[in-house]
C-alpha cells in the first residue's frame, strides 16, 4: 500500500513549508517507509516462509532436534512492534491531516515512539 506513495502525496500540506521542514518531513517518512519494508520483506518473511513452515513440520513429527525459539529467537516480539509502529504512523499521520496540517517533526517522532 505505501510502498509506491511518496511523501509529498502523504503530506500534500508540505508544499507551503520551508525546504528544511520538507527535509525534516521527508525524514520522518523514509522513517516509516524502511520499517514497512523492514517488516514486509524480512520479518514477515522470516516469520511465514521458515519458522511457520518448520513448526508445521515438527507437528507432523519432523525436524523435531530444531528448536524454532532458538533459532528465531524474538522473531514474534519484532513483528509485534514493527507492525505496531508503522500502524502508529499511519494513525499519527491522518492525525496530523485532520488537524489542518500543523506537525511539528520532532514532536511527530516523540509521539510515535511513544505510542508504540
Amino acid at each position: 500500500m505505501f510502498f509506491n506513495i511518496k511523501w509529498e502525496e502523504l503530506f500534500p500540506f508540505a508544499e507551503g513549508l520551508s525546504e528544511n521542514d520538507k527535509k525534516r518531513l521527508q525524514a520522518v517518512w523514509e522513517l516509516f517507509h524502511s520499517e514497512l519494508i523492514f517488516l514486509i520483506k524480512q520479518l514477515l518473511v522470516l516469520r511465514d516462509v521458515y519458522k511457520e513452515p518448520l513448526k508445521k513440520c515438527q507437528v507432523e513429527g519432523c525436524l523435531l532436534t530444531i528448536e524454532p525459539e532458538l533459532m528465531f529467537g524474538n522473531l514474534e516480539q519484532l513483528c509485534r512492534i514493527s507492525r505496531k509502529f508503522c500502524q502508529s504512523f499511519i494513525q499519527l499521520v491522518e492525525d496530523v491531516q485532520k488537524s489542518g496540517g500543523r506537525y511539528d517533526t520532532t514532536e511527530m517522532v516523540v509521539e510515535l515512539f511513544e505510542r508504540v
